[in-house]
């Protein structure tokens, strides 16, 4: 009786190993996911403008030379030609050959319709943009040449007021003179932060 237990049980076990195996041999194989690297898009690399060295150079040297030339023309319009009073340089201006309306022409558009800093102030902001635009710190001597550009066009103005009245013989030729060797010491120095920004 145990024998035919005995023979059960190992029958039951065998059937159930056999069938073990045939689930096993039928299941679907199992898929595999593979995983693949995939690269970063590229980033664009934003290149900044090269600063134009030359380019800074011409328009400074151009604003300079400006000025230097404005001071230049207005010397040689006011000329050497000096009336005993206002009243002969009132009579003066009506002749428009005269050195007082040449003079006079010249101190109205230099100085009264016409702003005598705007051409310094358009070359400094330009060349301060070149800068920025190629992320470079300007040069304090830019400040520098600005703000004594502003101050000989300022002082341009002030010797063509003194200037008028000189022709109307209302200063001295003393104060005509030292209102121009101011305009004269201005753009010296102009001239010297000119030559520190382009060396």
């Amino acid at each position: 009786m145990a024998k035919k237990v005995l023979y059960s049980v190992i029958g039951v076990a065998a059937l159930i190993f056999v069938s073990l195996l045939f689930i096993g041999n039928n299941l679907p194989p199992q898929q595999t996911q593979t995983v693949v690297a995939t690269q970063p898009e590229p980033v664009a690399s934003t290149s900044s403008a090269t600063l134009d060295t030359k380019k800074v150079e011409a328009t400074l040297v151009a604003s300079t030379d400006y000025y230097s030339q404005l001071f230049a023309i207005g010397k040689n319009t006011l000329g050497s030609t000096q009336y005993p009073n206002a009243t002969a340089g009132l009579s003066a201006l009506q002749d428009q050959n005269s050195a007082a309306s040449k003079f006079g022409a010249f101190r109205t558009n230099t100085c009264l319709k016409n702003d005598p800093s705007a051409n310094a102030m358009d070359a400094y902001r330009t060349v301060s943009d070149m800068y920025s635009s190629a992320h470079v710190q300007s040069p304090s001597t830019l400040d520098d040449w600005n703000y004594d550009t502003n101050t000989a066009a300022s002082d341009i103005c002030a010797w063509a007021s003194v200037a008028i009245n000189w022709q109307i013989s209302k200063v001295s030729s003393a104060q005509l003179k030292a209102a121009e060797q101011k305009v004269t010491t201005d753009l010296a120095q102009v001239h010297k932060d000119l030559a520190q920004l382009t060396q």
